[in-house]
């Protein structure tokens, strides 16, 4: 007969067995499955420069999958490549919000997230994964789930210096793309935003969304599941069957 001791030692090893082969698999296929959802598709061209102080460049995109926002990229040069580091006020993620009292256009809502002081690189995808790039600390986490609309924007503090880089663009037909434009007066503002095709016309800005969708659980992962689940039950069943034939023992023992 086993020992009780012996067999909640096995159970024991196997249960710890099955959440580890669970946890690396789960892990495993989170940090290979991040989705790129991109503002266009197809090479991007000539930079939008900021004109003005504190605008803010702001594109919807759309998640195609339950999961959490984790990183965001930003297409930033100038016709040379040769532009100066440039530190940014801010990116921000946002909700998005109807516009009040007119057609059914969504403007940029309630901020969800926002990246302090990121630095443009010229000529390169500039990638965020901090809500501090400076430290890296906080990482960046925006829960979505599929269908859902946001905005990614940029906002720069000032016009930039020769060679004046920007925020490429590329053609995304029927995307909103919105300007928020400090010294804007009424007309063709949309309560505090312009539609870009009004200012530049309907090129998209290049920014992208990395996002991270909910897993779901593998072949592997789930008999990690079940074996631990058998483990569990198989251990039960031996320890009161043990129970039992140390019962009968004691009652023959008392017999004689």
């Amino acid at each position: 007969m086993a020992h009780p001791v012996a067999l909640r030692a096995c159970a024991h090893s196997l249960l710890l067995l099955a959440g580890f082969v669970t946890s690396a698999v789960l892990a495993q296929a989170s940090l290979a499955s991040e989705i790129v959802v991109r503002s266009f598709e197809g090479p991007p061209n000539s930079p939008f420069v900021p004109f003005e102080a504190d605008m803010r460049m702001a594109t919807r995109m759309t998640s195609p999958v339950d999961g959490t926002i984790v990183g965001v990229q930003l297409l930033w040069g100038s016709g040379f490549g040769t532009a100066a580091p440039a530190q940014q006020t801010a990116i921000r993620i946002s909700d998005t919000v109807p516009l009040s009292g007119g057609p059914s256009i969504l403007l940029p809502g309630a901020v969800l997230a926002t990246i302090d002081a990121p630095v443009l690189i010229d000529g390169g995808a500039n990638e965020f994964r901090f809500l501090d790039p400076g430290t890296n600390l906080i990482p960046l986490s925006v829960p979505v789930s599929a269908g859902q609309h946001f905005f990614v924007d940029l906002e720069s503090p000032e016009p930039p210096d020769a060679p004046f880089p920007g925020l490429l663009r590329g053609n995304s037909p029927g995307l909103q793309n919105f300007m928020a434009i400090p010294s804007a007066r009424p007309g063709p503002s949309l309560d505090g935003w312009w539609d870009t095709i009004a200012v530049h016309g309907p090129p998209a800005y290049a920014m992208r969304a990395i996002i991270e969708p909910v897993p779901e659980p593998s072949s592997v992962a789930l008999l990690g599941v079940g074996l631990a689940a058998l483990t569990a039950v198989a251990y039960r069943r031996r320890r009161n069957a043990a129970v039992d034939e140390e019962g009968r023992a004691g009652i023959a023992m008392r017999r004689h």
